[in-house]
């Protein structure tokens, strides 16, 4: 039995994911050790570019080498736009390196083909759109998504009102008929889960819950080689 408790990085680029996640880890994975390392500056600086530039590769690298100067066992990103970067230092990292949905869209595969993800960030809608769409030609699905802005609920967010913001996303969920699973997009948008849940019978998945079962499973499993390779 692995007894060790394990510890793992979050990054992020917004304050509005950091309790979501966290929550989220006390809830479902009590004994990890977690720290939070945040760049808020992220995500004005990719809408300010109009995209994913050199800068802001490297800038993602770097976070992802302090990260390791931590002593972890494993990262998980929490911002769903910076998809392309966090692969690319995925690749060369021996760790675990999560992208914020790529669990999440696993899992809601495993519903159906017809798919529904509720988004408030405008900018990152494009590159997850592409994610899925990549791992789904990846195990030959023709699954479909399709991408429903909730308008304000960020703002709602941002300014507190956090009752405001779930009450839009709920809403928005409860007039999505006739999908497999239902997506919330950003990991800020976690708190809206309980309540949409309760006025739907469509599964409703999340980011943070889907990531976190993953990366506790890789990193059980590394664990377990560890110990049977001594």
């Amino acid at each position: 039995m692995v007894t060790e408790r394990p510890k793992i990085a979050f990054i992020h680029a917004t304050r509005l994911a950091i309790d979501p996640i966290e929550n989220t880890a006390k809830r479902l994975w009590p004994e990890v050790r977690t720290a939070s390392l945040l760049d808020d500056s992220l995500e004005s600086d990719l809408k300010e570019a109009g995209g994913l530039t050199a800068t802001l590769h490297s800038r993602i690298a770097d976070l992802t080498d302090y990260a390791r100067t931590l002593n972890i066992d494993g990262i998980l990103f929490t911002c769903s736009s910076f998809g392309d970067a966090i692969e690319e230092v995925a690749q060369r990292t021996p760790l675990p390196v999560l992208k914020p949905n790529e669990a999440m869209f696993r899992d809601a595969l495993s519903y159906g083909e017809r798919l529904a993800m509720i988004y408030t960030f405008e900018p990152a809608v494009t590159g997850m759109e592409a994610e899925f769409q990549r791992l789904a030609k990846g195990i030959g699905s023709s699954a479909s998504l399709t991408s429903v802005f909730c308008a304000n609920a960020l703002d709602a967010k941002r300014s507190g009102d956090i009752a405001e913001h779930d009450r839009m996303i709920r809403d928005r969920a409860q007039l999505l008929d006739g999908f497999d699973a239902i997506l919330l997009a950003q990991f800020s948008m976690a708190s809206a889960a309980e309540p949409s849940r309760r006025v739907t019978k469509t599964p409703v998945l999340t980011s943070p819950e889907s990531a976190l079962a993953d990366l506790r499973s890789r990193i059980e499993v590394m664990q377990q080689k560890a110990v049977q390779s001594c």
